[in-house]
């Protein structure tokens, strides 16, 4: 029997989770009743999502700290390629403006 195209929804994931677990198998004597089993499901997936959080606040605030100063370095070291690219396009300018000054009209 084919499945729907929208049953890779993360709901679906954690209804046949909680189906598997409240499923009696041939080693297990008895398994644990529906709700417990969807709250046990509920909470690992909101544990699993506050320890990610929680693990990226610091590395996040670090980042924000040190933008400003990594912002001035990047500056500093940009700032003599900007110079060389506004001389070069001054120049080119320059070239230009001669080249169609001793150009002859061309009839």
């Amino acid at each position: 029997m084919p499945q729907p195209a929208d049953s890779n929804k993360p709901a679906d994931f954690i209804k046949r989770a909680v189906t598997w677990q409240s499923t009696p198998q041939p080693q297990s004597v008895d398994k644990e009743p529906r709700p417990l089993g969807a709250g046990v499901m509920v909470l690992s997936l909101l544990d699993g999502l506050c320890y990610g959080f929680a693990g990226s606040v610091e590395p996040t605030s670090d980042w924000v700290e040190r933008t400003p100063r990594l912002l001035q370095q990047l500056e500093g070291k940009a700032y003599p390629i900007k110079k060389t690219v506004e001389e070069v396009s001054k120049t080119a300018e320059q070239v230009d403006r001669i080249a169609s000054i001793s150009r002859p009209p061309i009839y």
